[in-house]
């Protein structure tokens, strides 16, 4: 049975990424709703909690790009697993820190190690779905990928709000240790290891560069701001947001009920994260797929904004989801039109080191912008959208000289 579905997985080196990514997203997401509220109960100040959100990603900003270059040099396969294992000692030390009382101190110690251990898995996992899909089949192989961190994730959400409302933090981080040891089990026994034979090149040739290009500056500025908004400032301030409108679904706490909200969002950029992938395959321009992406995450944080409730609040998280689908996918095909193949994983690494540095920033200042009101950082991020939105446009024009020069 084992030989089986490994055979069947060899044949479509996309799909056999998807089962370690996805369960590591679970594992991986199952402590983030208990965090903020664990330290809040705790004592923990506001500030204080918005630097232990954003400590993962300000070391994952700093190690992404080393990263991209072991990922380039020895193979996503290696690193993936690796970074798998630093997570379930992130575990421990979350379980630790309410053990002890001291959930400040192990909090941030243990989001401060998953940045290396989540580097090293997101960084290897897109670049081993670019070189996945070939040369046509860039865009799907990416979007399943993308679409299994982005289901994994919204998983965890849910089953780690539900069970800390019934079995506590504790036996919640410990469950997430245990999602994280099946991943490792299941991405060892599936994940191929692609992209390191590029390196081998012949003795004399020239070596690889990746030159500047003048699209970096439209297209990272549009990366920072994407994980700004979605993955600094929503991911970090949902749970206190829904905790002081005293929102709740199905009786659940405020962790259970953000996590339910989050994995709306994030199941539906999943679903449209396929779409967009084929799309981008079938008809190209994913610079036009990418602004349309960023109108209609404007239009999600404009109405979240507005203290929803009901139906107007899941048509935000809806349009945040679908926005963000078609956003990340295509910036991420766009970069990879001018950059050399084998620098992609280096290229995943500075797209991964840009986009830590908006969330890293999204989530530092996103629970301290609360103070001055509940809508005040989706009012912030809808605004700062519009820059993204303009970005698109030069990259739009870009596309369009390219395509005329041709």
């Amino acid at each position: 049975m084992l030989r089986f579905f490994k055979s069947q997985l060899s044949g479509r080196p996309g799909f056999s990424i998807v089962p370690g990514v996805l369960l590591s997203g679970v594992g991986g997401g199952m402590a983030f709703p208990v965090l903020p509220l664990a330290a809040l109960d705790a004592g923990v100040s506001l500030s204080f909690i918005g630097l232990i959100m954003a400590a993962n990603r300000l070391v994952r900003m700093v190690f992404a790009p080393i990263v991209g270059t072991l990922v380039d040099r020895f193979g996503g396969r290696v690193v993936f697993l690796s970074g798998i294992l630093v997570n379930m000692v992130v575990m421990a030390l979350f379980a630790l820190g309410s053990l002890t009382g001291k959930e400040g101190a192990f909090f941030f110690s243990g989001r401060l190690l998953h940045g290396i251990g989540s580097a090293c898995v997101f960084v290897s996992a897109q670049t081993l779905a670019l070189f996945a899909g070939g040369t046509d089949s860039r865009g799907k192989s990416t979007s399943i990928v993308r679409a299994a961190q982005s289901s994994g994730t919204p998983l965890g959400f849910i089953l780690g709000g539900v069970l800390v409302t019934f079995l506590g933090e504790v036996t919640t981080f410990l469950l997430a240790m245990f999602a994280l040891f099946t991943a490792f089990a299941v991405a060892f026994l599936t994940l191929p290891d692609l992209g390191k034979a590029s390196l081998f090149r012949k003795k004399g040739s020239e070596k690889v560069k990746i030159r500047w290009n003048f699209r970096f500056v439209p297209l990272f500025i549009m990366v920072f701001i994407f994980t700004f908004s979605l993955q600094g400032v929503l991911l970090s301030t949902l749970v206190l947001w829904v905790h002081h409108r005293h929102l709740s679904i199905v009786h659940l706490k405020s962790q259970g009920t953000a996590g339910v909200l989050l994995a709306i969002e994030a199941f539906c950029s999943a679903g449209f994260s396929l779409l967009s992938g084929r799309i981008a395959d079938r008809w190209g321009h994913p610079a036009i797929l990418a602004t349309t992406g960023f109108l209609m995450i404007f239009c999600g944080l404009f109405l979240f904004a507005k203290d929803l409730s009901g139906s107007g609040l899941y048509g935000a998280l809806i349009l945040l989801g679908i926005g963000a689908g078609l956003v990340w996918i295509n910036l991420l095909l766009f970069l990879d039109t001018f950059i050399p193949h084998e620098m992609r994983g280096r290229g995943m690494g500075a797209i991964q080191f840009v986009g830590d540095s908006g969330s890293s920033l999204g989530a530092l200042i996103g629970p301290v912008m609360m103070l001055k009101g509940a809508g005040v950082p989706y009012s912030v991020s809808s605004m700062m959208t519009i820059g993204a939105v303009a970005c698109g446009l030069l990259l739009v024009l870009s596309e369009k000289r390219k395509a005329t020069a041709e």
